[in-house]
């Protein structure tokens, strides 16, 4: 693995398809930046410019980007064809709170009486917005879904259905939902984090458990998963499950399997090929096979470390997407 790429005060970025779309602010040199006023693309190694002037917020959508140069004001979408203004005054989105491909947004807004009414934003007509039952805390191509982890049950809304909208309980025998961690959204399944280390495969179209995996204990687990497998990290380790069959395949152990000291926390993230995980204490993130969860690389970044988001790490192919604490974006190379 080599470095390829450092680019700097860089606040907020998003891979989709071959592209990088990257907010920072050219007159910072050091701080946390949370907003901008540039916006580059990156596609095939090459640069440029979208956006010259501030923004507050940013995020790929469409054939473009949506974007409000300060909080509460209209929010504008801009491609190659220009800009226009897609809402009114105080609707806001969440740059985090977007489909991987890009063609959906949750849009809120809040009235004055402090009253907060959601949208699914797919076109950006905003007249043809779709009013929500409820907030979406997990949105994909299929459903959407809403949950309460202290009472254990979810809320689902099937988008190909009218009037789908529906609660359900998630209890099995002493098991319920993990307070600490969220369930996961894959197509028409959501693997839902129990307590004690278990977790479940829940079908949103049957409303019905497929399996349930207790093979491991331990105070605190977090997950993420890929096409074939579900991943589970407890900070020493990660778990490898099928997620057809609900069985543990395989696990890895740092303390056995690589060469330092190395203690994993928070959250993993995942592609087809590669599963990251990072240490907050050295500053370092490992980079694993997917399939056999060998480790392939360790890689030191900043002692300040990494902030928990699901930007920090973004793998695009054989790419790997670092965003570290000082606001440089780092690209890595898979050799």
């Amino acid at each position: 693995m080599k470095i390829v790429d450092k680019i700097e005060n860089v606040g907020h970025y998003e891979v989709y398809d071959d592209c990088v779309i990257i907010g920072r602010d050219t007159r910072i040199k050091n701080g946390m930046i949370s907003n901008g006023n540039q916006i580059l693309s990156k596609t095939n190694g090459e640069f440029e410019i979208i956006r010259e002037g501030a923004y507050f917020y940013f995020t790929a959508f469409k054939d473009g980007f949506l974007h409000y140069e300060k909080e509460g004001d209209p929010i504008q979408f801009t491609n190659s064809n220009g800009s226009i203004i897609v809402t009114p005054e105080n609707h806001y989105f969440s740059p985090l709170h977007n489909l991987p491909v890009k063609d959906e947004i949750v849009i809120t807004n809040m009235d004055k009486d402090f009253v907060q009414k959601h949208y699914f934003l797919d076109s950006k007509e905003f007249s043809n917005k779709q009013e929500c039952v409820f907030y979406p805390h997990l949105n994909n191509s299929q459903h959407y879904c809403g949950f309460n982890k202290r009472e254990s049950w979810i809320e689902i809304i099937n988008k190909q259905s009218q009037d789908s909208y529906r609660k359900v309980n998630i209890r099995i025998g002493e098991l319920k939902m993990d307070r600490r961690e969220n369930p996961l959204l894959d197509s028409n399944i959501l693997f839902i984090p129990l307590s004690g280390g278990a977790v479940a495969k829940f079908n949103c179209n049957s409303d019905s458990i497929e399996w349930t995996n207790q093979e491991f204990e331990e105070q605190y687990v977090s997950y993420n998963s890929n096409n074939s497998y579900l991943y589970q990290h407890f900070g020493r380790g990660i778990n490898q499950i099928c997620k057809v069959s609900g069985k543990t395949v395989n696990q890895i152990n740092f303390s056995k399997s690589l060469n330092e000291e190395f203690h994993s926390s928070g959250s993993i993230w995942c592609s087809d090929d590669y599963i990251i995980t990072k240490d907050l204490q050295s500053g370092k993130f490992c980079v694993l096979g997917a399939d056999n969860l060998e480790p392939l690389y360790l890689e030191f970044v900043i002692k300040q470390g990494f902030a928990e988001s699901p930007i920090t790490f973004q793998i695009m192919k054989n790419n790997i997407y670092v965003l570290g604490k000082d606001n440089v974006l780092r690209e890595y190379q898979m050799n």
